[in-house]
């Protein structure tokens, strides 16, 4: 959230009201879908409960997708004006650092 909020804030002094809140709806519809699979993958834990793990690990990747797919048509069909780039920026550029933080992250203890 936080690169998204920094994204947001650049762009509001270089582009103004439209960029910023499309930046901040872009990191929000990555951020919301990617909570929910969090919290249903790791719903269970243990050697005991592996096959509730992995059927709740493809339920919630399978719903992430779904709910990032229909927010970006809510987006779309309700938001005007909406600046695409910064949108699709953020959104990128959070889902970029969503999957190299592990090798960001690997000396934080």
């Amino acid at each position: 959230m936080l690169l998204t909020v920094s994204f947001s804030l650049v762009l509001l002094i270089i582009s103004g009201y439209v960029a910023a809140y499309s930046s901040l709806i872009g990191g929000i519809i990555f951020a919301l879908p990617q909570l929910y699979f969090g919290f249903k993958a790791f719903l269970y834990a243990g050697a005991h409960a592996i096959q509730n793990v992995v059927i709740n690990f493809y339920k919630g990747e399978s719903t992430k997708i779904l709910v990032i797919a229909v927010s970006f048509a809510l987006v779309f069909k309700f938001i005007k004006p909406v600046d695409f780039f910064a949108l699709y920026s953020t959104f990128i550029g959070v889902l970029i650092l969503n999957c190299f933080s592990p090798y960001l992250f690997k000396d934080y203890k």
